[in-house]
């Protein structure tokens, strides 16, 4: 088989108690973990004889999960090899339960930097809580009109209890969720934007298209900066406009009329 090593945030055995009652989970499917990363730089999770030995990294829908996405990409350019990839399945917020979330924005994936974050802020859980919605039942779509909606999180009531909670973040239980949304253009920007400033060391090679609710992208090692400020001004903005169009088709999918009574 593949020379593969696997990392997440709990055993396999842990993870096979955690999915045991989700129907749609197979547990027996679920491989064996190597490293377990629960906090801190992932680098750090990883022994260092491993350090710059892997030749790519695949990541299916892990991103969004990470609270400090900038730090994530930093351990990975210390973890491969010179010319290694970065393979990602992202899931498009426009098909998927993220539907009436705002997308996400290079500002906050360097906020997020900037404050060290390890878990998501109460700001973060209680957007995701309240916000996420299923659509005729179903977390996940294919691009096509939005069924009847539901909201498939919690009542605002219950979550901004937990946002009022006066314990210490520090001390508290990692929470896991989506903390940022995506359409395939706005993900482009965000990392366009990112290694033109210095920030991460990797850039857009491949992007694809989105298959049903999940757009796929491939992320080089480089060094080399756009420095024309006229250039990258224009690519940019080409970005926004696409990102603006996928936005555009994904209100088109809108019911004319639903009855939620």
């Amino acid at each position: 088989g593949w020379n593969v090593y696997s990392i997440d945030h709990a055993s396999e055995q842990d993870l096979r108690e955690k999915y045991r009652d989700h129907v749609d989970v197979d547990v027996s499917r679920i491989e064996r973990v190597d490293f377990v990363w629960r906090a801190g730089p992932m680098v750090d999770a990883i022994p260092k004889v491993y350090h710059g030995a892997f030749d790519a990294c695949i990541a299916s829908h892990v991103l969004e999960h990470i609270p400090d996405p900038v730090a994530f990409l930093r351990s990975l350019a210390v973890l491969l090899k010179p010319g290694a990839v970065i393979a990602l399945a992202v899931p498009d917020k426009r098909w998927c339960f993220d539907f009436f979330r705002p997308l996400s924005s290079t500002a906050g994936w360097l906020e997020a930097n900037r404050l060290g974050l390890t878990k998501h802020s109460r700001a973060t859980r209680f957007e995701y809580e309240t916000s996420v919605v299923s659509s005729d039942g179903r977390v996940a779509w294919s691009p096509g009109p939005l069924g009847t909606p539901s909201f498939s999180g919690c009542p605002i009531w219950q979550s901004y209890g937990v946002f009022r909670e006066q314990s210490d973040p520090e001390n508290e239980a990692y929470v896991d969720c989506h903390a940022w949304c995506f359409t395939p253009s706005s993900f482009v920007l965000i990392i366009e934007e990112l290694h033109a400033l210095g920030a991460v060391d990797f850039r857009i090679k491949h992007t694809f298209p989105t298959v049903e609710h999940e757009f796929f992208v491939i992320l080089e090692q480089s060094r080399e900066r756009e420095t024309d400020v006229a250039r990258m001004q224009k690519r940019r903005m080409r970005l926004m406009l696409a990102t603006a169009r996928e936005v555009r088709e994904q209100l088109e999918m809108l019911p004319v009329h639903l009855d939620l009574d």
